[in-house]
């Protein structure tokens, strides 16, 4: 069928499929990195004939991801392998990311890989790992881009680590090509000061190596503020080209030229002589001045909230709305659009100053508490946080949001994550008849309450569902919905089957496409209607401390499942116990059993991911062999 398709369009459909997106290849390590890989069928489309093959082999080895020495191993014979036009692969590879398992291979790729583009090297290195001829094939290949990673933590391996650092140090000279070197926070100490082996390369001795390159055109320094405390004090900074550093990440970089100099900075300069600006220019420079994280930014997580806590932000956002009554008109909706709640005295002074006065309350756009705050149980706003958009936390909020929505109006709201009282907290299809906009909601605990009116369209635009701790006809609630939107349902696992989770998967378990199971002691249940009802899930994602020994009675329970295409672990215990590894490996391997045999329940597995710690079989293992 294809055969009417000209080379040059099937090569492009090709190169579509088989080339490593970027996002993949550029993103920094995290405990889903593994499941971010392409699938190992990806090269099967190379199987449909020789010609699909000639054409897409040189987009397949456009770009490679190397963890393990095995694959680095396999992947270094194969660079070598030579077409009948005497072109090795190698000269096809683009990119080439190395996470772990540093051998003689990586020379061998390098040596035959002379259009390599993107360099990305972890320095997460093991004692088995060797760097024998490394330096000098590095300064045989001339990227434009590099990009350096290392884990949190000390390394065991210092001595093979600085043996990395030094060929790679050494070698950034020789790399006249190269326009831009990312790397991962603070992690990777190659920019710094460090001992003999790395020659003591510092900072600025490697900004003037790369700055002596004529194609670098931008240097970026994420922590712009620790720069310009640095380039104050020192007086070699100014012999930098200013325009060719930029401060900053995302939308808040910044050329370093745009801030002044320190010697031209006047008690004058610092006045509060004010320039004649619009409000609306104001309310934009006090957004970012008062928010942190950005003007009109909401997408808050752990480590903005870290930030925000620091004395000094706090201090500097109180101060800014105190230079004058037009600051503070202008800046107090922005202070109080993401309270940082770090107490429960905190939680309670908000609740309290929130509910006497309704302009405040409307300031309130991101309710957000991390989780090792304290807060009593039953700690409750009752105001009219009518424009509130995100919510993560244990203060009752959301089941009071309908009193305060004037008739006719909706609620804003698109994510919500929220505890509820296990027997207090009565639930109605009503309650969410105002969240038109809801994309996801989590809720923890709660009844469903009983109810004679029907809201059909109620959450229409609702794409995840997980209800943990769920108490009695929760489900019904959701079960009454029409919910058009929904692909993903999570909740807790019980013993017995509740009733009303039938109905709701009878209803809905068509639409789904993901189920996230959570068990607090790695049992699933033994009910064959999650799988049954559902029979377009692609993935079943388990939360559970460790392997679930009850999988095979979970699936085998229910018939073959032709659609289910991925599991994964959210929290498992995947690696070799540090006090019991036998006893890990034994689990492991039983697991991996058990995919065998039922094989044919699960026609369609892919893969399996992990999202936590994946250790085992790289170097723990070896050591109880």
């Amino acid at each position: 069928m294809t055969e009417s398709v000209p080379d040059d369009v099937l090569e492009y459909i090709l190169h579509y499929a088989l080339t490593l997106p970027a996002e993949t290849f550029e993103a920094w390590r995290t405990p889903s990195t593994f499941a971010g890989s392409p699938r190992s069928n990806v090269p099967n489309i190379l199987l449909v004939s020789m010609r699909w093959h000639n054409l897409g082999l040189p987009s397949l080895y456009e770009a490679a991801i190397l963890r393990t020495v095995h694959q680095g191993r396999a992947f270094a014979q194969s660079a070598k392998i030579m077409n009948e036009r005497g072109v090795r692969r190698g000269h096809y590879l683009r990119r080439l990311r190395i996470e772990g398992g540093h051998s003689t291979y990586t020379k061998t790729i390098l040596e035959k890989s002379p259009g390599l583009v993107a360099f990305f090297v972890s320095f997460d290195v093991s004692l088995d790992d060797s760097f024998a001829g490394l330096k000098r094939a590095l300064q045989q290949v001339n990227p434009l881009r590099l990009f350096m990673y290392s884990s949190p933590g000390s390394h065991a391996t210092a001595s093979n680590t600085q043996s990395l650092y030094k060929a790679i140090g050494e070698a950034l000279p020789c790399w006249t090509k190269l326009v831009q070197t990312d790397r991962h926070q603070s992690r990777v100490s190659l920019l710094d000061p460090v001992d003999p082996p790395l020659c003591v390369i510092s900072l600025l001795s490697t900004l003037e190596a790369l700055l002596d390159n004529p194609a670098v055109k931008m240097i970026q320094i994420r922590d712009g503020t620790n720069w310009l405390k640095w380039r104050g004090t020192t007086a070699v900074s100014y012999t930098y080209p200013r325009d060719k550093i930029f401060l900053g990440e995302g939308i808040n970089m910044t050329p370093w030229q745009e801030f002044p100099r320190q010697d031209v900075t006047s008690p004058a300069a610092r006045s509060l002589d004010l320039p004649d600006l619009p409000d609306k220019i104001w309310i934009h420079i006090l957004g970012f001045a008062t928010h942190v994280h950005g003007y009109n930014y909401l997408d808050v997580d752990d480590a903005l909230v870290d930030l925000s806590k620091k004395f000094n932000i706090n201090s500097t956002r109180m101060s800014i709305l105190l230079v004058n009554k037009r600051f503070h008109r202008l800046g107090l909706g922005y202070l109080y659009a993401i309270p940082h709640i770090t107490s429960d005295q905190v939680a309670a002074g908000l609740a309290a100053r929130v509910e006497s006065s309704e302009q405040l309350a409307s300031f309130v756009r991101v309710l957000y508490v991390r989780d090792e705050v304290f807060l009593r149980p039953d700690l409750c706003i009752r105001a009219p946080l009518i424009n509130l958009v995100r919510l993560n936390a244990r203060i009752r909020v959301l089941l009071e949001l309908d009193k305060h929505v004037p008739p006719g109006k909706a609620s804003p709201l698109q994510w919500a994550t929220q505890a509820l009282s296990p027997v207090t907290s009565r639930v109605k299809p009503r309650d969410f008849s105002i969240f038109p906009h809801l994309r996801r909601l989590t809720l923890s605990g709660g009844v469903g309450d009983e109810f004679s009116e029907v809201y059909l369209d109620a959450l229409p635009r609702l794409e995840s569902l997980k209800l943990y701790n769920p108490g009695s006809n929760i489900f019904s609630v959701f079960a009454c919905m029409e919910l058009p939107k929904l692909r993903e349902l999570g909740f807790t696992v019980v013993e017995n089957e509740p009733s009303d989770l039938v109905e709701f998967l009878e209803k809905h378990g068509a639409k789904l496409e993901t189920i996230s199971l959570a068990s607090a002691d790695a049992t699933l249940p033994k009910y064959p209607a999650i799988l049954d009802n559902c029979p377009n899930i692609t993935e079943l994602r388990v939360d559970c401390p460790e392997l679930p020994q009850s999988m095979p009675m979970f699936v085998v329970s229910a018939a073959p499942h032709v659609a289910l295409k991925r599991l994964t672990f959210s929290n498992p215990a995947l690696w070799i116990g540090e006090y019991a590894p036998p006893k890990g490996v034994k689990r492991w391997n039983s697991f991996i059993e058990f995919l065998a045999v039922h094989r044919h329940k699960i026609p369609a597995l892919e893969e399996v991911r992990t999202l936590s710690r994946f250790e085992w079989p790289m170097h723990e293992y070896a050591r109880y062999r």
